[in-house]
């Protein structure tokens, strides 16, 4: 019993030891203005005057980056007089 909750206790401080050293989860200061797709800063850009959002700069219109994190998967099959139950996680 004691060691099940020790062992909780280490993997919890181990992820979030890993958490706060990963260098991808790291908050970066804004930069106030880019150059837009039109090449002039983004607060100066004229090309759409009645929109609230700025012009996006040309690297947002060229990259999207998706992130998707799967901890568990647990699929059940069921039928008649059987059934399976298959469960992958971290």
């Amino acid at each position: 019993m004691w060691t099940f909750q020790l062992q909780n206790i280490v993997e919890f401080l181990q992820t979030l030891l890993y958490l706060v050293q990963d260098p991808e989860n790291v908050l970066l200061r804004p930069v106030q203005d880019h150059l837009c797709q039109h090449m002039v800063l983004q607060s100066d850009c004229k090309q759409q005057p009645d929109s609230l959002v700025p012009c996006p700069t040309s690297d947002d219109i060229k990259y999207r980056f998706t992130r998707l994190s799967v901890d568990c998967v647990d699929i059940y099959l069921v039928e008649s007089g059987s059934a399976l139950n298959v469960q992958v996680g971290h």
